[in-house]
This record gives structure tokens, C-alpha cells and sequence, in this order.
């Protein structure tokens, strides 16, 4: 008989065997998984990733779908052609969709994996995906790692999609919990994403900040040029300086490595917020010069705009380089990029008359020439602000020459008048009224609708442009339809007078007494003025005392047992006190006089000296004039130390040799700079101030050899301002005392004396240089060394006319100190009646400084041409005792003189 097993036993014997079947059957679905995976993982390309997936898509599981999505990603964006062969794909739209159903099973790691990987692909997930994702980072973000939060962000940025509130605000937890987690690279990812769709909280961003300061250090040049774009481009939360302050030091040291775009981007970002260092300057447009030929439109447009807004002085070798890699981009700039660089060009062109920048005011023009043809080509997608800034610029540069622009150009502005904010319709309106041809009612009506109806939100620049258009619209003998503007904009001026900008200030001063409307209410721009010369001041100050540290160490340890220095003005007092304080003699070489300190062109104290600082504010070849001057009394070995502006370090370096050896650069930063050297054993050649002179022609006054020497204003030639004025001037009278303020090298005084002859002409400057080379271009003159201040009115009095064209800077600061100083001592200057002339550019306030001396009446704008203006004024009294009294083009008729009683006896004998 057989025996049956126990019902329990055979119970559990089919249990374990249908344990045993689900486990094969799971093992058998894995290994049919893994080489799936294994499949799609050894395709090569797109095309055999997508064949890979074909026909398993519907059942495959969360983790294979995530891998073949990124799969498809990284061998689509080796392709060409990749989103379009995507677009034609099923199979694609089957992963999409599979995506879309199977990620809340997701792990982590895969949700921020297929995001990355359609913003690899530049595709867009479809809205049912991008929901599910999103509502997947929500749930997960928690345990999202820093990389996997760069990644969503990043990807996010590069779709340009937004992210929801609630996703937002999730990453950002998330960022402040893991912070100090983060490397360079994923904050680097996360501030530029979060700068691109402005999403995360402020505390995230701040937290990032903070930990970027951390990481900065290990960052490659990519990740601190993002860091800092990212800085520029938000403005709040605003960075931690401490942070711009890190990113500038690395950037400057690791510049050589900078790709073409990492160079734009750091200038850009440093236009947009507190500026370049001066190193980090040197070094980025250095890096510029080498990387030119590689850059793309936009670059190109980044980097000089960024150049134009930072004011930068660019050597003619990048200039050369820019136009090249102009003319390369040129058909594939958009119209926005267009109106950047012509917007840049004009705002850094220098005249075309110094013969210093000549060759650069050239290729300058050359950049417009090519802006200006591609801006004709596109004008079908220019849009307002696009018009607003290229119309400026046009009319700034004078790039549409003797010819007016197009009419399709002209039509194309009139289409757009009516989408432009006041302050664009503003400057539109000065460039039309600077532009050659008609343009018509219509399009003049509208600007001016705009204006009128909004005319609160202008400020200082725009209503300067306003009323400066309106005044050259009425020189022109046009301005007749829309007096009724003036009004308001003269309130609205009045509204701003405290604190309206300085070149506002003067540009609204000459309009308003070109269009004779009611003055001003005085003291109208002063303050302005006082501001622009207490930052200039400052700025002075600052750079004359920098590196006090540096060039005393520099000059004790060189010079152990002290010795005889020598210092060139203006050394500051606390270099001088330092100085003195260690045990150094000390003797002084003044090119320029200042009150009773007599001036000296060249070093006369025949003494040696141990050791010299020498201060350069003027041009290279003042510097190396000035090198020369010092090496004559130096030893071989004897130290040198030269204090420059910031940035120019380098060009002060160059300046060494062959007097001067091993310049090392001590200190350079935005206050100034500190070069030293020693000094070679070479005898200097030009050992006098006579054998750096040299000899130009001037052709207004037919003259082959006219002297001039290092440093003079505009090289010592005659610059087209001077030539504006002596245009102006009505004829020399006959007989008339005339002082040349501010001479230079004495074109102003040669004028007039040509003119006429028996005129008694005086020159005044305060450089000594200056004063050698007009005693030499006009030696019938009278010369006085001084600076025209108070001490020095005696000898430079009793003149019917004073003649100047005033230095208005200090370096590149704008610095009235010299304008105010003649017109404040004209009354002591001119006989009662005397005639004050100055010419000056349009936006300099000499209406508003005449006005503010009571001594001075009859204040009137004698001549401009929308650049520069001429100004007259007269000293108060009777108009008998006046010394002349032009009679307009018949000529001035003299003084008549008053009878002595010795002339009185001798007429009765």
C-alpha cells in the first residue's frame, strides 16, 4: 500500500514551487532588462540608440527609460541634425510619453538625468512632462545632491522655461540646507541659471554667494566668469563685494586661460557693476588682443559695448584686431548687437584732429562704416530702442556723412516713433536734429506727443537731449511746431536742478540762451560743478598718494645709508613726510608753476641724486621726457620709483628702458599704480629740454615748422576746437592788449597776431614746457609762467580782450578748477567793457560759471555747432569807457584815449 505524503507537505512543496517560478521569471525580465540596457548603452550613435528602444518602450521600467532618454542625449549632441531626427522619430514621442507615466517611480538621480538630457537636446519637454517632472522635483528635492540641483536649474535656464513657485521655492530649501556642499562647478551652474529665469528666493542666492567665496579659489576661468555674470546681471539680491573683489583677483591670474566668450562675459560683468580693476583690465584686453579673430557676433558685441561703457582707451593693435573680427561677424550681427557697438563706437572715438588718436579715430570709423551698412541692410527688424540707440550714435559719429540717410531709413524711424519711451524718443529727437535731410512732420509730431505727455519720467540726460534738439531745431530755422514743450521742460529742468548731472547741466545752459527763453534761477549747475571737482580732486589725491608703503620700502631698501632723492610734482605730502621721516634729503622738480613755486622744464640743480619718484600723469612720451630730466643727476644703480594712474603700469614699465633697468610693478590697483627700477649706466642723449622738441606743420597758419614738445595739449598742434574759436572771433581790433590764457605751445596767440600786427599779445600757462615752446613758435610776444591765480594778477592786467581754450580735466576727470579760476579773475584782468572769450565743448557749463561773478555782464553764446561753443562776456561798465566796441563785420574802432593835461597844454601850444 502506498502512502499518500501529508496534505501540509504538499501544500508547501507548490508553494516553494511557484516562489520558484516568480523568481525565474523576475531573473529572466532583469537580464532581458540589463541587455536592453546593454543594447542601448553600446550603440554608437542616435540613429542605433533609437533602434536599440524600438519595440520595448511601451513595457520598459522607470530606470531604463531614464537611461535611454539620456543615452539619446548624449549621442544627439554629437550630431548634426539631431532635433530634427528626433522630430521624425516614433520612438522618441513612445520615450516621452513612457517618461511622463513612469516618473514617480524615478529615482533622484534620474529625475534631474532626464531633464539635463532634453536641455541637452534643446528640446522642450511637452507640458504633461514638464508638470511630471516638476511635481517630481517637489517631492524629491529633499534629497536632490548639489549637482543633481545644478542640473535642474541649469536645465531649466537653458529651455528658457520658468520654474513654478512651489518648485522654486523647494530648490531653494534645499540649496540653504546643502550649501556648503556645493563645488565650484555646481554654484557656478546654479547662479547662472537662476540669473537666466530669475527664479530662487534670495536667501538661496545669498547662501550661494557665500559659498562661491569658499570655492572660488579651486574654480576654472568658465566658472568665475558665470559666477560674476550671474552677479552682474541680478540685481538683488546684490553680491557680496567681498566675493566681486575674490572673483576679480582669480579672473586676473588665471586670464590667459580665458576662452574667447569668458573674456567678453568679465568685461561685460564688470561694466555692469563696480568696474574693472586696473589689472584685471590690462590682463582681459591683453587676452582680447590674442583671442580676437575667434569671436563670435555676440561677443564681439559684448566686448565693446563693455569696453564703451567702461570708457576704455584701446591701443591701435585691438582696435586693428576689432575691425577685423567686425568685418567678419558683420553679416551675422542682429540689430541689436548693431546699435551696441555703433552706440560704443561713438561713445569712445577720440577727435579726429589730435594727432595722437588720429590713427585710432580711423579705425574707429571704419567699425561705424561697417555697422552703419549692415544697419541698412536689417532696418526691417529694427525695433525702438534699437532706432533710438543707432540714430544717436549716427548723428554723434557723423557716420552718414555729407549725405542724408536713406528715405527707407527715414520711414522705417517714422514706423516706430510711436513704441519709444520718452527717453529714446528724447535722444532720437537730438539725433534728428543732428542728421542732414527732412523728415518730416509727422514723425517729428509724434516724438513730441510723446515727450509732452510723459515728460516727468525724464531725467537729467534725456532733457538735456530734448531742449538741446529743440535749440538746434531753431538754428537751424525749423523749430516752429511745438513751442509749447519748452515750458514744461524748463519746469521739469527746474524740478532736477540739484541734481542733475554735470554734462546735463551745461548742454540745458546753452540751449536755453540758444532759444532766448527765460534764464535759469541761479545758481543754476554749480553744485555740479563743485561735485565734478571735489571727485576729481579726490581721484588726485588718491593716485598721488598710492603705494606710500611700497615706494618707501623700494627706495630704504635700495638706499641703506639715505642720500639726496628727487621728487617730481606732484608727489603727495604723505610720500614727502615718509620720506623725510626715514632720513632722505629731498629736492623737487616742478614742470608746472603753482602760486609762488616757480616751474622749471628740465632739472637744473646740478646736484647727483641717490635715488628719484617721479610722478606721470601726462602722456608716454611726457613720461620718458621726464626719465630722461631725471636719469641726467642719477648714478648707474640708483633706484627709481614712477607713481601712475591704475592700469597703466605696463605702459609705464615701457617707458624704462634704455636709462632704466628691471621695472617690476610694486602696486597697481584702481587708485593707482607703483613701477620701480634702477638706473642703467647709459649716458642720456637728450640731455635738454630743446632736444625733445620737434617740429610740425600747421596749415591755418601756413607755417612748415611749429614746435612742440611732449605733453602739450592736443601734441601742440592746432586742434579743431582752438580752430572753432579763432573762426569765431570777430577781427583782431587794432592796437588791443590780448591775453592768451592758457597758451600751450601759442596757436591762439599766433592768430591773432597775423591778424593783426600792431596787437599786443600776452601768453599765460602754468607749464613751463609750454612757455618754452610759444617763445619759440611766437617770439614777439610777452610770456608769463603762472597759474593765473590771485598772486599773479598784477602782471597779466589792463586787457582789452583774454582768449582761451581751458583745460576742463584732471586726468580723464572732468575738472572745472582752471575754467573757474580765469573767469573769476577776468574783472581783474580786462579793462571795464573788456571782452572774456572761451570756447569749450557744448555740455561744459561756462554759461553757468560766467553768470555766478557778479563782475561779469552781457553773457551770450557767440557761436556753436552742436559739438563745441563759443562764449562771450564782458567786465561790467560804462560802455563810453568800454576798450572796444565791435561794430560786427566792418570792423572794431579803438578807444579813444582819455586827454592827460600835459596833452591838453600841448594841444594849446
Amino acid at each position: 500500500m502506498i502512502r499518500r505524503p501529508p496534505r501540509s507537505t504538499l501544500s508547501s512543496s507548490s508553494a516553494a514551487s511557484d516562489v520558484y517560478k516568480r523568481q525565474k521569471k523576475k531573473t529572466k525580465r532583469r537580464e532581458e532588462k540589463r541587455q536592453g540596457l546593454r543594447a542601448v548603452a553600446m550603440a554608437d550613435s542616435l540613429d542605433e540608440v533609437l533602434d536599440a528602444c524600438e519595440g520595448s518602450v511601451e513595457g520598459m521600467p522607470a530606470d531604463a527609460v531614464a537611461h535611454a532618454i539620456h543615452c539619446v542625449a548624449t549621442r544627439g549632441q554629437r550630431e548634426r541634425g539631431a532635433r530634427e531626427t528626433l522630430g521624425a522619430s516614433g520612438v522618441w514621442a513612445q520615450l516621452l510619453e513612457r517618461a511622463a507615466t513612469t516618473l514617480p517611480e524615478f529615482e533622484v538621480r534620474h529625475t534631474s538625468k532626464v531633464f539635463w538630457a532634453l536641455a541637452k537636446l534643446r528640446s522642450p519637454p511637452t507640458a504633461v512632462l514638464l508638470r511630471a517632472l516638476e511635481a517630481r522635483i517637489v517631492a524629491s528635492a529633499h534629497l536632490f545632491d548639489p549637482m543633481g540641483v545644478s542640473n535642474v536649474m541649469w536645465s531649466f535656464a537653458t529651455l528658457q522655461l520658468s520654474p513654478a513657485e512651489e518648485t522654486a521655492d523647494s530648490l531653494g530649501e534645499r540649496i540653504v540646507q546643502s550649501a556648503g556642499e556645493f563645488s565650484g562647478r555646481d554654484v557656478s551652474n546654479t547662479l547662472w541659471a537662476n540669473a537666466r529665469c530669475r527664479a530662487l528666493p534670495g536667501v538661496a542666492v545669498r547662501a550661494l554667494h557665500g559659498q562661491g567665496l569658499v570655492v572660488s579659489p579651486s574654480c576654472n576661468p568658465q566658472e568665475l566668469s558665470n559666477i560674476l555674470w550671474s552677479c552682474a546681471t541680478l540685481a538683488e539680491p546684490r553680491a557680496d563685494p567681498r566675493l566681486i573683489t575674490a572673483l576679480h583677483e582669480h579672473l586676473e591670474i588665471k586670464a590667459p586661460e580665458c576662452a574667447p566668450q569668458h573674456v567678453c562675459n568679465v568685461l561685460w560683468s564688470c561694466a555692469k557693476t563696480t568696474g574693472a580693476p586696473a589689472g584685471l583690465l590690462t590682463a582681459m584686453l591683453a587676452r582680447a588682443l590674442a583671442c580676437a579673430p575667434e569671436l563670435k557676433p555676440q561677443g564681439v558685441a559684448q566686448l565693446v559695448w563693455a569696453l564703451g561703457k567702461l570708457g576704455t582707451s584701446l591701443s591701435v593693435q585691438l582696435l586693428s584686431a576689432l575691425v577685423a573680427s567686425v568685418q567678419g561677424v558683420a553679416s551675422r550681427l542682429n540689430n541689436q548687437e548693431c546699435s551696441n557697438i555703433l552706440w560704443a563706437v561713438a561713445v569712445l572715438r577720440p577727435p579726429q584732429d589730435y594727432a595722437a588718436g588720429e590713427q585710432a579715430s580711423t579705425l574707429y570709423d571704419q567699425i561705424a562704416l561697417i555697422l552703419t551698412e549692415r544697419a541698412i541692410e536689417i532696418k526691417d527688424r529694427w525695433n525702438a530702442p534699437d532706432v533710438a540707440h543707432m540714430l544717436w550714435a549716427m548723428a554723434r559719429l557723423g557716420a552718414e556723412g555729407t549725405e542724408p540717410l536713406p528715405e527707407s531709413l527715414r520711414a522705417r524711424v517714422g514706423s516706430l516713433v510711436h513704441e519709444m519711451r520718452p527717453s529714446q524718443a528724447a535722444h532720437t529727437l537730438w539725433a534728428m536734429s543732428r542728421l542732414r535731410g527732412e523728415w518730416g512732420d509727422g514723425t517729428v509730431d509724434q516724438l513730441l506727443t510723446v515727450l509732452s505727455t510723459e515728460l516727468d519720467e525724464l531725467e537729467g540726460s534725456e532733457l538735456a537731449a530734448a531742449i538741446l534738439a529743440a535749440s538746434e531745431f531753431a538754428r537751424q530755422g525749423v523749430w516752429d511746431r511745438c513751442p509749447k514743450l519748452l515750458s514744461p521742460i524748463r519746469r521739469r529742468v527746474e524740478e532736477l536742478s540739484d541734481s542733475l548731472e554735470l554734462q546735463a547741466v551745461g548742454q540745458i545752459d546753452i540751449a536755453v540762451r540758444t532759444l532766448q527763453l527765460k534764464p535759469l534761477p541761479e545758481p543754476f549747475g554749480l553744485a555740479a560743478v563743485e561735485r565734478a571737482n571735489s571727485v576729481s580732486v579726490e581721484q588726485a589725491l588718491r593716485m598721488a598718494e598710492c603705494g606710500v608703503d611700497q615706494v618707501l620700502g623700494t627706495l630704504e631698501a635700495a638706499l641703506p645709508r639715505r642720500g639726496r632723492i628727487l621728487l617730481t610734482d606732484p608727489v603727495h605730502r604723505a610720500t614727502r613726510t615718509a620720506l623725510k621721516r626715514s632720513g632722505f634729503k629731498l629736492t623737487t622738480w616742478n614742470r608746472f608753476c603753482s602760486g609762488s613755486r616757480e616751474g622749471k622744464p628740465w632739472v637744473t640743480h646740478g646736484k647727483r641724486f641717490a635715488g628719484a619718484v617721479v610722478f606721470a600723469g601726462g602722456s608716454r612720451a611726457a613720461l620718458q621726457m621726464s626719465l630722461a630730466a631725471t636719469a641726467v643727476g642719477m648714478s648707474a644703480g640708483a633706484p627709481l620709483v614712477v607713481i601712475c594712474p591704475g592700469g597703466h603700469a605696463a605702459t609705464a614699465g615701457a617707458c624704462f628702458e634704455p636709462l632704466f633697468r628691471h621695472p617690476r610693478v610694486l602696486y597697481d590697483a584702481g587708485d593707482g599704480a607703483v613701477v620701480a627700477g634702477l638706473r642703467t649706466a647709459l649716458v642720456v642723449e637728450k640731455d635738454s629740454v630743446e632736444s625733445w622738441s620737434r617740429q610740425v606743420p600747421i596749415a591755418t597758419l601756413n607755417i612748415d615748422r611749429w614746435v612742440v614738445f611732449p605733453g602739450l595739449f592736443a601734441d601742440g598742434a592746432m586742434d579743431v576746437m582752438t580752430g572753432f574759436l579763432l573762426a569765431a572771433l570777430p577781427p583782431t581790433p587794432e592796437g588791443a592788449r590780448i591775453l592768451d590764457f592758457a597758451c600751450g605751445s601759442g596757436t591762439i596767440g599766433a592768430t591773432l597776431t597775423n591778424r593783426r600786427a600792431c596787437c599786443r599779445v600776452h601768453m599765460l600757462d602754468a607749464d613751463s614746457v609750454a612757455i618754452r615752446a610759444a617763445r619759440l613758435n611766437v617770439p614777439t610776444a610777452d610770456f608769463h609762467l603762472s597759474d593765473g591765480g590771485p598772486s599773479e594778477m598784477e602782471p597779466c592786467s589792463g586787457f582789452d580782450w583774454v582768449v582761451s581754450n581751458p583745460p576742463v580735466h584732471n586726468g580723464k576727470s572732468q575738472d572745472y578748477t582752471v575754467l573757474q579760476e580765469l573767469v573769476r579773475g577776468t574783472p581783474d584782468r580786462v579793462v571795464p567793457g573788456g571782452v572774456l572769450w572761451i570756447v569749450a565743448q557744448v555740455h561744459v557749463p561756462v554759461g553757468c560759471i560766467m553768470e555766478a561773478e557778479g563782475l561779469l555782464e552781457h553773457v551770450e553764446v557767440a557761436a556753436t555747432d552742436g559739438r563745441f561753443a563759443v562764449w562771450r562776456c564782458t567786465r561790467r561798465g560804462s560802455q563810453k569807457r568800454a576798450a572796444l566796441e565791435c561794430r560786427g563785420e566792418g570792423g572794431c574802432t579803438p578807444r579813444k584815449k582819455k586827454k592827460t593835461k600835459k596833452m591838453k597844454k600841448k594841444e594849446l601850444e
